[in-house]
């Protein structure tokens, strides 16, 4: 499957991480594994709402650059359907990925933007900005599915 964060173009907003920064606290480090368990999100850590109904909560947030729309991002990623269900994951494959920005899914991108280097979040996307009424190819992905990933931030360039 490969990355199956892929879709269309959009752009997110760069106001919302700096207007709630000093709200968000990061959790104890989760250490690297092949066998990766979903983040865990404390009761104390911040939701950030993003542009579409994106939220974004840092697991623990990094000091590292921010990805702008033209870069690349190299990740580790694990991506869940609601109820739990993984349809993709870098972690189990032991490999990270390098992603253009300019590809991933509208909610993705928008939760990205706002993530800076060294950062481990949990996103939620909706339905609309992953990827609406449509399924991606050999996905187990169904239409109008909101997607939950557990994102890494490892390189932007």
């Amino acid at each position: 499957m490969g990355s199956m964060l892929l879709s269309m173009a959009c752009i997110g907003n760069d106001k919302q991480l700096t207007q709630t920064a000093d709200q968000v606290q990061a959790s104890e480090p989760i250490p690297m594994a092949i066998a990766h368990e979903p983040f865990q999100i404390a009761d104390s850590l911040a939701i950030i709402r993003l542009e579409g109904e994106v939220k974004l909560y840092f697991v623990e947030k990094g000091d590292g650059p921010v990805a702008d729309k033209n870069d690349f991002v190299e990740v580790h990623y694990h991506g869940m359907l609601s109820d739990g269900k993984v349809f993709d994951s870098s972690y189990d494959r032991a490999q990270t990925v390098e992603l253009s920005m300019q590809t991933l899914i509208d909610g993705l991108r928008i939760a990205l933007m706002e993530v800076p280097k060294g950062s481990k979040v949990k996103v939620i996307v909706p339905a609309p900005l992953a990827y609406g009424d449509s399924t991606p190819p050999n996905s187990i992905i169904p239409p109008n599915a909101d997607l939950i990933f557990d994102v890494e931030v490892l390189g932007i360039r």
